[in-house]
């Protein structure tokens, strides 16, 4: 019987966590509405209880199962969940693939820690910096060649360190 109840709970928690069709990660807001995060350019999106779409500022923001989401220079440090639900949508096509440097990703999640534990020190802010500059980079030339490759060395030379370190 407690284990039934423990399924249930476990459910309850899951539920404000929604997976929409079109892949954006969405959670209802402890302050009312909706948050939205678009997979490709990890933009996060407030939508109201009158469905009014408008950026989510900068910051630390609780959502209704206790947890937050955090985002910085206006894209959102992955959480866990995220990670999960965009790496079982179906997968990438060419232009979305490189829309999102992976490498720089990888990056944000090391030196930031994957709960973003670290998300206050100068190596996570470059870190996220250099992520910002990957895809500002991918919009302009349709390649983020240079500024992946400048992502994939301080991961692989531990350059920027680790959350925790």
């Amino acid at each position: 019987m407690s284990r039934r109840w423990g399924l249930v709970f476990a459910a309850a928690l899951l539920i404000p966590m929604v997976v929409a069709a079109d892949g954006d990660w969405r959670a209802g807001l402890s302050a009312g509405g909706e948050v939205r995060v678009e997979p490709e350019t990890r933009r996060a999106w407030r939508v109201g209880e009158d469905g009014e779409r408008r950026p989510l500022w900068d910051g630390v923001h609780r959502l209704e199962d206790g947890s937050v989401v955090i985002v910085r220079e206006g894209t959102v440090v992955p959480s866990a969940s995220m990670q999960q639900q965009w790496s079982t949508d179906v997968p990438m096509t060419d232009e979305a693939a490189v829309a999102t440097p992976s490498d720089c990703d990888a990056l944000v999640e090391q030196v930031c820690g994957p709960a973003a534990g670290c998300l206050r020190s100068e190596s996570c802010r470059l870190a996220l910096e250099l992520r910002a500059l990957a895809l500002d980079e991918a919009r302009a030339e349709g390649d983020a060649t240079e500024t992946r490759a400048q992502c994939r060395e301080a991961l692989a030379e531990g350059r920027l360190g680790r959350c925790g370190d």
